[in-house]
């Protein structure tokens, strides 16, 4: 893959774009796909009072100076593989936005529609027809930031992979600093990139069935915290000499002065360490906190136990890890206690906890349980892979790809798959269905699934027991 005359303008553009540099006459509307005048006219949306309020305090104008210095604009759920957008969040400018929207959309599969794309104001939907995605932004109060003033994060539509926001420009600021680096760069120093990260992991899996043997493998992680596959082989067993001849193989690949700076991480297989020792012998050796804890619970089994391990494994300095050593030495296996005191201690730990989903499951303000909920919108995520065709009578073939197909009927509340029955909440083949009616959901999870139900179960509180001295 070499720049084209067209990626190379692109280059000059998104680096504009970033550094805000573009002219004050000028919304760098050209870089995004226009909107015709009758896409304007469906927009039903009451904006929100873009003057903002004088009288906020200063907390918030002290946040955001701070992110005034953040120039990336990219945030990350807590697991660190899904760009997050919420209401609240802030931008050093409209490009920054428009950045990471266009990066949002291209990763979750869907096609903007853009009703207000204005210096002030950005106002999108998605583009399938009747799906409830939609964000607006607008600068914030202070006029030194833009800011998601609302955002409805729930897709009723399909998933796409034909997406048009995968443009030049956008292929462009990926690999902008690989570009500026080798204007004649090709695709295999790219996947090269990727790979020159200093954390290795290295594993074995056994092999069943018809062919067996020992699948080598050797991964990494990438900027987005996600899975890398380095490289991979099939040897006849795990030993010495299949491990030292797949890390010579990786040595031609990646190099780095006898493993000077990587940092690899095993379940301390022996052949994994020798071969690490020839091959590798700069690097460092660590080792997988699940391998040592199947050792560890073996001898020393115990909930107490395993949560004081791991939050020793999760420390982040040397104290607090001592902190929890030592903590580890002074819990007994054998211990316990008293069986009259631990049904005590039992009884009123389900008291507060009857008491606390009780008053809890009165402030909600939705007929399905958060979990429900959450299982629901997971769900119509899946769902947007499906391809649904209309029967006779509430009954729907579900596609998932070429080979497989699933039937769903409405009025049964059936799917082949067989979820639904079992669960109680639709499966992806069944909400796939239940959005593309635009039914209510909430009228196909079982009743006991329900806040109702939910209330009723908690409603009756355990009797207290007094003390037996008195």
């Amino acid at each position: 893959m070499r720049l084209t005359t067209k990626m190379k303008s692109c280059i000059m553009e998104y680096e504009a774009a970033v550094d805000g540099s573009y002219p004050d006459d000028s919304d760098s509307s050209h870089l995004f796909r226009s909107e015709s005048d009758s896409d304007r006219d469906l927009d039903d949306y009451e904006y929100e009072d873009d003057n903002g309020d004088d009288s906020e305090d200063e907390f918030e104008e002290q946040v955001c100076i701070r992110y005034e210095n953040n120039a990336g604009g990219f945030e990350f759920n807590s697991v660190g593989d899904e760009i997050v957008l919420r209401p609240g969040q802030l931008f050093v400018s409209v490009y920054e936005f428009r950045k990471v929207l266009k990066v949002f959309a291209i990763r979750n599969g869907f096609r903007l529609k853009r009703l207000e794309n204005e210096k002030t104001r950005v106002t999108c939907v998605c583009a399938a027809a009747g799906c409830t995605w939609r964000i607006h932004t607008s600068l914030n109060w202070n006029k030194k930031s833009f800011k998601i003033k609302t955002h409805c994060p729930d897709h009723t539509c399909p998933r796409v992979d034909d997406n048009f926001e995968a443009s030049s420009n956008w292929i462009a600021a990926t690999y902008l600093h690989l570009f500026k680096a080798n204007p004649d760069i090709k695709i295999s120093v790219i996947a090269a990139s990727l790979m020159q990260k200093p954390m290795i992991r290295v594993d074995g899996c056994h092999l069943k069935g018809l062919y067996i043997g020992v699948l080598l493998t050797v991964v990494s992680i990438d900027a987005n915290y996600g899975i890398y596959p380095l490289a991979m082989c099939v040897a006849e067993t795990e030993n010495n000499d299949s491990w030292q001849y797949f890390m010579d193989k990786l040595y031609d690949q990646v190099g780095c002065n006898g493993g000077e700076g990587l940092c690899f991480i095993s379940d301390r297989q022996k052949g994994v360490l020798n071969a690490l020792d020839i091959i590798f012998p700069l690097s460092l050796k660590r080792y997988c906190y699940r391998h040592i804890y199947a050792n560890f619970k073996q001898k020393f089994p115990g909930l107490l136990l395993k949560k004081v391990f791991w939050r020793a494994c999760r420390s982040l300095n040397v104290a607090n890890f001592n902190s929890h050593m030592e903590e580890l030495k002074t819990i007994t296996p054998k211990g316990g206690l008293p069986i009259v005191r631990m049904f005590k201690e039992i009884r009123r730990k389900t008291m507060r906890l009857i008491h606390r989903r009780h008053e809890a499951a009165l402030g909600w303000n939705n007929e399905l349980p958060p979990v429900i909920r959450m299982k629901i919108i997971k769900g119509r995520e899946e769902a947007r892979s499906l391809s649904v065709i209309f029967g006779h009578n509430e009954t729907f073939e579900i596609l998932e790809d070429v080979t497989k197909i699933v039937v769903v009927d409405l009025l049964k509340r059936k799917c082949d798959c067989g979820e639904w029955a079992i669960s109680g909440m639709p499966c992806k083949h069944a909400l796939c269905c239940i959005d593309a009616k635009r039914y209510n959901v909430e009228d196909y999870v079982h009743q006991f699934l329900k806040k109702a139900a939910y209330i009723a179960a908690y409603k009756h509180q355990i009797i207290p027991v007094p003390d037996e001295k008195r």
